[in-house]
């Protein structure tokens, strides 16, 4: 284990996996992209790419720009990678219970780094029979294909203890192309869960449906001029 990974492992799950595999230091550094809103979604550059995103939804009666004017917006950047989490209000990276996130990076087969890393870090922290991955191909070149990940109990003493006996619900879209992708994710973490009773999980059936449908069609990846 790498010392990035053993320090952002004591705070993250499986984000943290993510990160260190694919090099994104553990320490938050300043970054020049500023978060704008334009035509329902979120646009950011990061790592010479611009990012389009939908704008956040906490089910919780504030969306849109309502949404993200009140968010905890946190950025982590290296040359070739950046991170942006963004956490309802009054959340943050030290306790949250959801978290949507933007990671960027720009090498070759970026895209097939960040769906193996999504998988294999899961399956280092997650039960083996509390975990499901359900993939969704795109129905037109104007969608996104999406995994919708349920993990249903984090395996104790593996976790940092804001992860001890909770579950997580992830939906991710991974747009990219030969030489950058960015992995855009929004995740809902609760008590542990019955995988196979999503009345149990800590997101509704009706949100997950509504903010997979926004994540497959608005999220885009364009190289900047």
């Amino acid at each position: 284990m790498n010392h990035r990974f053993a320090t952002l492992s004591r705070t993250l799950a499986p984000l943290a996996l993510v990160l260190a595999a694919l090099g994104v230091p553990g320490a938050a550094n300043a970054a020049d992209g500023a978060i704008t809103i334009k035509d329902k979604t979120l646009v950011t550059d990061m790592a010479g790419y611009r990012v389009t995103m939908p704008l956040p939804d906490w089910n919780d009666g504030r969306s849109g720009a309502d949404a993200l004017a009140e968010a905890n917006v946190a950025r982590k950047a290296k040359p070739g990678a950046e991170l942006v989490e963004i956490f309802p209000p009054g959340s943050s990276a030290d306790g949250w219970t959801q978290r949507y996130a933007a990671f960027a990076s720009v090498h070759a087969n970026a895209r097939g780094e960040h769906i193996l890393n999504t998988v294999s870090s899961f399956r280092q922290v997650c039960e083996p029979d509390a975990l499901s991955f359900q993939t969704t191909p795109a129905a037109n070149p104007q969608l996104q294909e999406i995994t919708l990940v349920v993990c249903g109990h984090f395996v104790d003493g593996v976790v940092g203890a804001a992860f001890q006996g909770k579950g997580e619900v992830m939906l991710v879209v991974v747009p990219g192309d030969a030489t950058a992708a960015v992995k855009v994710s929004h995740e809902w973490l609760g008590p542990a869960f019955s995988i196979g009773d999503p009345g149990t999980w800590p997101v509704s059936e009706k949100v997950l449906t509504a903010r997979g449908l926004a994540l497959q069609s608005m999220t885009r990846l364009e190289k900047l001029k």
